[in-house]
Formats: C-alpha cells, structure tokens, sequence
C-alpha cells in the first residue's frame, strides 16, 4: 500500500505544492470584495428608497 503525502497536510500546502495558491487566493480576495460591495450598493439602494 502506498503511502498518501497529503495525510495531514494543509489544504494551503497542498496548493502551494501545486503552484496555485496565489491564484486561488486572488479569486478569493475577489469574490470577498464583489461580495461585499453588492452587500454595500444593496443598503445604498435600501436607504436612497427610504427617502421617497
């Protein structure tokens, strides 16, 4: 049987031995970030009607 190198390894490391954890990391940044600024222009839209 062989023996498995990822047993007890981090999800990081094993992308980092992958050679994409930079990227993964960016995709991620941008999900957050278009995440949060749809989760800001949903309030900005929500106070704007308030004032009608």
């Amino acid at each position: 049987m062989s023996e498995n190198s990822y047993i007890g390894s981090s999800f990081d490391e094993f992308l980092e031995e992958d050679n994409s954890l930079t990227e993964v990391n960016n995709i991620a940044l941008q999900r957050v970030l278009a995440w949060q600024i749809q989760q800001a222009m949903a309030i900005f839209f929500l106070k704007t009607n308030d004032r009608d």
